[in-house]
Parts: C-alpha cells; structure tokens; sequence
C-alpha cells in the first residue's frame, strides 16, 4: 500500500514539473465541449420523462401524458446523424485548416442548436435542434483525444484522454441536477430552463480559443518546422538540454511522417490496407463495443427503465447518483490507466459489465420483483456502470487516437466515431420498442442481450487488443510493423528515435546519456524501418 501511494505520489509530481501550464489551459478549454455532449446526453434522457416537457410535447393516452414509442425512438436516435455529419466532415476540416477551425465551427453548430430547441414546441423542430448539437458532438469528439495524443507526454496520455471523459460526467452531472430541480413542474420555462444552461461552455470555448497553440505534428506535416518546433517550445517543460531534446523529437516526428508518407498515399482507402487494416478493425471494435454492451442504453434509457420499474419517485435521483459515479470512475481511470495499461482494463471491465447485466436481467425475469430485488437491479445498473466507464467507454477514444498511423490518423478516428454513430444509432432506436409494453415489453430483461455482447468482448479484447502504454506514437508504428500478437505488444523492446525521447521524459536521461548508450549505432533510422529489418532478420 504504502509503495503505492508512493508511486501516485511520484506520477503526480512528474505530471506537475513535466506539463506546462500552456497545456493544462488547451486542453481544458477543448473539453468544455465534452461537457455539453454530457449534458445534452444525459439532459434529454431525464428531460422526457419531465411533465413539463412532456406537456408540451408528449401524447395522451389512457389518461397519461408521454411520448409514444415511435416519437421517442425518433427524438432519441436522430440527433445521431448529426454526430455522423460532424465525425465525416472533421477529418477533411482537421486536415486541411487544423483543429482550431474544427472546433470553432462545432461551437457555432452548437449554440445555433440551443436557439433552435428553445424556439419551437414542435418536436420535429426540437429534434432538428439536437441534430445541430450532436453535428458539434461529432466535431469535437474528432479534435479532442487527437489533440491530446499528439500534444502531450506518451506516459500522460491516458491521463489527458481521460479529461474528455471526466467532462462528460461533469456534464452529465450538472444536467441530472438540472433536470431534478424542475423535474415536478409543469410550465413550459422548467424545460427551457434545462435546455439554455448549454450555452456557457460553447461561448466560453469561442472566446478562449485564440491563446491554443496548434498541434506539432500537424504543423510538421503541413512542412512547417520551424512553427513546430515554437510549439514544442511552449508545450514540454523546461529543462537541460531542452533545445536538444526538442530537435530530436522533431526528427522522431519528421522521418516517421516521411516513412508513413512513402507507403501510404492518406487516403481513406489506406485504412484498410496493411497494417492499417488492423488497426482500424481494433478502433472499431472499441467504439462498438462501447454501444452494444449496453452503455448507450443506460446512458439514454435508463430513466424510463427506472419509472417502468415503478421506481419514478427516486428515477431522477437515481440519474443524479450514476453521474456522481461517473466522475469517480473516470477520475480513478486517469490515475490508474497509465500504470496499469489498456488490455487488462478492457478485459476485466468488459467481464464484470456481463456478471452485472447477468444478475440484473436474471432480477427482471420476474413479473413483480421484490423491494430488494428491485434496489439489486439498481445497484447492478450503477455497478455495471462503473466497469463501463473505467474500460470501453474511457479507452475507446484514448486507442483510436495512439493507434493509427501519422498520415490516417484524422480519418481512422473520424471512421471510428461513424462507427460509434451507426451502431448507438442501432440501439437508441430499438430500445423503446424492446421497453415498449406494445412491443416486446422485455424490460429489464434487455440486460442478457447486452451481457451476452459483453462476454464477447471479453474474448476479443483478449485477442485483438494491443497494450499501448507509454509508448511514443512513433514507436507504435514499429510494434504494428514488426507484426505482433497482441499480447506480445507490452514486452516488445523497440530501438528507434521514439524511444529515447520516450526514456528522456521517463527517466531524465540526458542526451550525452542516450549518446553513450547508441554510439555503436552508424546512422538514424526511423521507427518503422528498425522494426522491418529486425522481423526480416528473425523470419
């Protein structure tokens, strides 16, 4: 215990001396977008089950005022092809003008959105609005974890990427406060009150924008070296032999771009050649994962499961409590995953999401449950959430964006954010017809399909998923070209320019160190070349 909170104590002590204030500022103002995706989120799925809300736009029947399966599904599922827009037309944007434009744009889809809800009673129109939202989700959701991963530190990756996440719950907290204090209202300022507290973090993201540095990499391949290397400046902390380190990451960054130049022409056919291939299969599988285990379902549904269940007195404290939750799991996730990687997270995450789903479905078999069975369908609604955030839900953008190549990585994380809309359009849509009583009327047994999907992955993050930690983006292109499996990824020792930068910010090492220790070394090779000569030697 004691040489943990030793090793806590000594990785938050470098992430403070090793991380520049310039870096904390960026990267906090881009996650202000993520807290209006936790808002929005969590906002509507509390919000139309308000009687305010539904007062204006729900259907009578049977006396009782709601929204109708097929409205619900449509007000649900919607908005998603916004997210679908946003993610298509992100990666062209990122490319071509940089993420600062992206982000812009998303801020100004966003809070034309807000106007739009907050203008109409039609409910075609306010799902329009949500369009125009979840357009900005797709945006940023593009330019966060990207930004972060070529920006700052390898061994505070999963740190930084966790900030995108941890903006999601804040969001989603604030939304489920928001929602329970207008939640037995009925006039019409209650939802309009709900829907305007959206507008702070686009405004303020416009209005900090203009201090953010752009990214290195971009910058590098864009063939501006020198704005690069003043980035670089701002963005590592000072130190000996700053200049030098500073000129050897930026030939790390130079010769692996010009290597993934010579083999991949960037198109978006190259995502899905060579080892592209498997890296794009990986990011998928992720962002699906994250959907079809059930995340979407609790994320979106979870209230109306809870007043179905008869539990509508305490349904929007319930909310309240999952996104408390939610902040927790993600804080722990930032300190932990760094040390304890990727694969071992995604593993156990993904096997005690099934043991939860398991237990609650095996509860809703029953046609009237008991009083405790009813709070252990609950309880294991809160537990499977958090083994959902702590693993797909946290490391899905986090992999995407250390994964790919230097030339396709825009493209496979925007390719992986389509996928991510696809299959959560998929379950937003059918949820209310599985929860329907003039449906399936499956109810909490909608848990075993879920927990069956989550024993699958189980297996396939097991198999297919790499262990990332701590390694620079350049290395990673050398441990896909040496053609591992993927439990091999964590052992693999690699012999390029992206791991003495790597060690440097580990360990301090100097560079007359690093001098001694590759003086036998001739001549510089890139990442990748290094691996290719090494599988040749041992094939």
């Amino acid at each position: 215990m004691a040489s943990q909170i030793k090793q806590f104590g000594n990785f938050c002590g470098l992430l403070y001396r090793k991380t520049p204030g310039i870096v904390w500022y960026t990267i906090l103002l881009f996650n202000l977008s993520s807290l209006y995706l936790g808002y929005d989120q969590v906002m509507f799925s509390a919000l139309q089950a308000t009687p305010s809300f539904l007062k204006d736009f729900g259907e009578v029947k049977n006396d009782t005022t709601l929204l109708g399966a097929h409205q619900s599904s449509i007000m649900n599922s919607v908005p998603l092809v916004g997210k679908f827009l946003g993610c298509a037309v992100a990666a062209p944007i990122n490319e071509k003008f940089g993420y600062k434009w992206t982000v812009f744009i998303g801020c100004f889809c966003q809070i034309l959105g807000i106007v739009l809800e907050m203008a109409t009673k039609n409910w075609g129109a306010f799902t329009a609005g949500r369009v125009l939202l979840y357009m900005a989700v797709g945006l940023g959701e593009n330019v966060i974890p990207i930004y972060q991963a070529e920006v700052v530190l390898p061994q505070f990756r999963g740190f930084f990427g966790g900030v995108y996440l941890l903006g999601v719950a804040i969001g989603s907290l604030w939304a489920s406060l928001s929602v329970r204090a207008i939640s037995t209202r009925t006039d019409t300022k209650a939802w309009l009150i709900a829907c305007c507290q959206q507008f702070p973090p686009g405004v303020l993201l416009l209005a900090g924008l203009w201090w953010c540095p752009p990214s290195p990499r971009w910058l590098m391949d864009k063939g501006r070296k020198e704005e690069a290397i003043q980035v670089l400046r701002r963005v590592r902390a000072k130190g000996p032999d700053q200049e030098e380190w500073i000129e050897l990451e930026v030939s790390a960054i130079e010769e692996s771009l010009e290597y993934d130049k010579s083999i991949n022409t960037g198109t978006w056919l190259n995502l899905f050649q060579g080892n592209n291939l498997r890296r794009t299969l990986v990011c998928s599988m992720l962002w699906v994962g994250n959907n079809w285990t059930g995340n979407t379902f609790i994320s979106t549904y979870a209230t109306t499961l809870y007043i179905q269940l008869g539990l509508r007195a305490q349904a929007f404290n319930y909310s309240v409590i999952k996104a408390c939750i939610t902040i927790v799991m993600a804080i722990i996730g930032m300190l932990m995953i760094d040390k304890v990687g990727r694969r071992p997270t995604l593993i156990y995450g993904c096997a005690f999401q099934a043991i939860f789903l398991f237990i609650m479905g095996g509860i809703g078999v029953s046609a009237n449950p008991t009083d405790s069975g009813l709070r252990m369908m609950v309880a294991c609604i809160m537990l499977f959430k958090c083994a959902v955030v702590i693993s797909l839900q946290f490391l899905g953008p986090v992999v995407t964006a250390e994964i790919s190549s230097p030339s396709t990585r825009r493209k496979m994380f925007a390719f992986a954010c389509c996928v991510d809309v696809v299959t959560a359009w998929g379950v937003s849509f059918s949820s209310p017809y599985m929860l329907s009583a003039q449906y399936a009327n499956m109810g909490a047994k909608v848990a075993f399909i879920f927990a069956g999907v989550s024993t699958v992955f189980v297996f396939l993050c097991y198999f297919f998923v790499p262990e990332l930690k701590g390694r620079s983006l350049e290395e990673i292109d050398e441990l896909f070209a040496a053609k591992l499996w993927a439990w091999q990824f964590s052992s693999y020792k690699t012999r390029g320019l992206g791991r003495s930068v790597v060690e440097h910010y580990e360990t301090g090492k100097s560079l007359d160190e690093t001098k001694v220790e590759e003086i036998d070394e001739k001549t510089v090779q890139t990442d990748v070349e290094v691996a290719a000569v090494h599988t040749i030697g041992m094939s």
